[in-house]
């Protein structure tokens, strides 16, 4: 718990920081699983026009298997757009990277060298790569102080599990390593 005061007093000072220096993020967004936690929350910013890169706080309480903090930074790619009306765009594939930093005693950056050779493990327990995906639709509103709604399904698999997959085929198969997220972003 200390460690979620302290990030949410760190998040605060960094958001009134960034605004002091003209950083303000262009959204806030919301996230229910796809390997950030439970849930999670962060802020964005649009880059190169187009583009995204949005920082997450997630978080799994100990009843549901946690306790558990999780840090990440996604870059989404926006690759195609269909714009229904002027309020409405939808967009069916945009691809993206992602990094995640799972606090804890229990994660590791580094195996233990008395126990195992180096080089053994050659994974991280605290540090993960994805590899993602998101399918989006979003709600414009005119002369708003809310310029945008989006809701979107994020899809993701990381670096182990990629790894695992292709060693393993017959044992594991795509649904075994692909995440599911569902999410909101609010553009300001």
């Amino acid at each position: 718990m200390r460690r979620f005061v302290l990030f949410i007093a760190l998040l605060t000072t960094s958001t009134v920081s960034a605004q002091q220096a003209g950083l303000t993020p262009d959204f806030a967004t919301s996230q229910y699983a796809g390997s950030i936690g439970f849930i999670s929350g962060g802020v964005g910013y649009d880059v190169l026009k187009r583009h995204q890169l949005s920082l997450h706080y997630g978080h799994v309480p100990e009843k549901l298997g946690g306790p558990l903090h999780i840090v990440a930074a996604k870059l989404m790619f926006n690759i195609s757009s269909l714009r229904i009306s002027d309020q409405v765009m939808i967009s069916p594939f945009n691809a993206g990277v992602m990094v995640s930093y799972h606090f804890g005693s229990q994660f590791k950056s580094r195996w233990p060298s008395h126990r195992y050779p180096d080089g053994y493990y050659w994974w991280k327990t605290s540090l993960r790569a994805h590899l993602a995906t998101e399918t989006s639709i979003t709600f414009n509103f005119r002369e708003q102080r809310i310029r945008s709604v989006t809701g979107f399904v994020s899809f993701n698999t990381n670096e182990l599990y990629l790894i695992s997959f292709l060693k393993n085929t017959r044992s594991l198969s795509l649904a075994d390593i692909i995440k599911v997220g569902y999410g909101v972003r609010v553009r300001f």
